[in-house]
């Protein structure tokens, strides 16, 4: 088991707008392989602290970002209510896999991306961008539903999710998304972890990704909601953990 410093870390965007985050260093030798942890819809990186500790100890880089806009206790800049959509986020995670890229110690082709619920759709839409570039994907109930849901409040009207008020263009942009056209195409290997009694994001669509990405597995967790907690938390992090280095080790073998 390898140990880790914490140390935060910032990159702006041309404008001068800020993402802020926290890297989890492995002491393992020579360049190490790199995860990119994206948080959820009205969420922040500290609420994802655990797998960074616990991809670092296997011997990774995690590298743990706030989204500008992305949740009410961000610390990069930027108000949800205000500029986050679907394209911001991605514009902050092509930005955060740049300078991870950039970093001396960082195994330029073994990048990994993990998301969680919105986090999960951000980290398909940029694998499917860029495939070259990122080797595996780690998806927690992926909201691959958001385009369709962003049509669906269009239609209707309505402004907010869970009482929270999105920015003027979010439904605009997030409505126009496919994100299923290009999943054909991205050639690395891919885990899916949903549980079975997810109110907000149901199972079928982790199991619709599973059919449409050509390198998938999906780990179901029986009675789990939307978000783990206690032994599914352990489970998904055990899992994703695993996974990764699986794929890193075959990587290295081939």
């Amino acid at each position: 088991m390898n140990t880790f410093e914490k140390t935060k870390f910032s990159v702006s965007h041309p404008d001068g707008s800020t993402v802020r985050g926290i890297r989890f260093k492995s002491d393992s030798a020579g360049k190490r392989p790199a995860v990119i942890i994206c948080h959820g819809f009205n969420g922040c990186y500290a609420g994802s602290l655990d797998r960074g500790e616990a991809f670092s100890t296997a011997g990774f880089d995690c590298w743990l970002f706030d989204f500008r806009g992305g949740g009410e206790y961000t610390a990069s800049d930027g108000k949800l209510s205000e500029m986050m959509t679907t394209e911001t986020e991605c514009a902050d995670l092509k930005l955060i896999i740049k300078y991870v890229l950039s970093q001396p110690e960082t195994d330029g082709h073994r990048l990994f991306l993990q998301g969680e619920s919105q986090g999960g759709l951000i980290c398909t839409l940029v694998a499917e961008e860029l495939p070259s570039l990122i080797c595996g994907l780690i998806l927690w109930y992926p909201a691959l539903l958001i385009p369709e849901a962003s049509r669906e409040r269009l239609q209707k009207g309505v402004c907010d999710v869970f009482g929270i008020r999105l920015s003027p263009d979010f439904d605009r942009i997030a409505a126009k998304l496919d994100p299923w056209i290009k999943m054909k195409d991205y050639p690395g290997n891919v885990l899916l972890i949903h549980g079975d009694s997810d109110p907000v994001v149901p199972l079928e669509y982790s199991k619709k990704a599973l059919s449409f990405f050509p390198n998938a597995k999906l780990k179901v967790i029986p009675g789990a909601g939307h978000g783990f907690s206690d032994i599914d938390l352990k489970s998904a992090i055990l899992w994703s953990v695993s996974e990764a280095t699986h794929i890193y080790k075959g990587l290295i073998r081939s």
